[in-house]
């Protein structure tokens, strides 16, 4: 009991995956479509901040999930770890939800740090910078678009009056950034 769930996914064969956290616990679940438990993974460590965030299903069925300060690929049918990955330089752990792109990369937002891993390989991350007073810019949950472009807002931790919007090809090359200034936490939605 208690605890926070995740947005739930559901897979081609309808299993339904979702996250739930406790403060100092977090697990898998998975369903089967008519709602009996299917399984439930090892403890992923701690959650970070008051949310978790959604899993994503990779083209092989692989469930990715982001917990506490690593990215985990688990297997659909029984749950158990497929392998690990730590971002380079994260400070604050996640700040959304992993998202698969082009060639089953899986996009990984870290506050200021955008990550790409694909089979457990050390990331490919883009900083996208700091606030003037030292505090990480904060990055959304990654968008793909048809032609694998990598869209994400980003921006200030503390006022959320001043927002980018970002294009990334695939690979994290730049593409175009332009900047927002509104009321209201910008870097919290992703873009559809």
């Amino acid at each position: 009991g208690g605890g926070v769930f995740a947005n739930p996914v559901i897979d081609s064969s309808g299993i339904i995956y979702c996250l739930h956290g406790t403060g100092d616990q977090t697990w898998l679940y998975s369903f089967w479509p008519g709602g009996m438990l299917k399984n439930i993974s090892h403890d992923l460590g701690p959650r970070y901040l008051p949310n978790l965030f959604s899993p994503a299903i990779g083209r092989d069925g692989t469930i990715y999930v982001v917990a506490y300060d690593f990215l985990y690929a688990l297997r659909p049918e029984d749950l158990e770890i497929k392998w690990t990955s730590e971002p380079p330089n994260y400070p604050l752990g996640p700040s959304g939800a992993p998202v698969i792109g082009y060639e089953d990369l899986v996009y990984v937002p870290f506050w200021n740090i955008l990550a790409i891993v694909a089979s457990g390989d050390v990331p490919l991350s883009i900083d996208i910078g700091e606030e003037p007073d030292g505090l990480p810019k904060t990055t959304s949950t990654p968008a793909i678009g048809k032609d694998w472009m990598v869209y994400f807002g980003s921006g200030d931790l503390l006022t959320g009056t001043t927002g980018r919007l970002r294009a990334m090809k695939y690979n994290l090359q730049p593409q175009w950034d332009i900047e927002v200034d509104f009321i209201g936490d910008f870097y919290k939605s992703s873009p559809a």
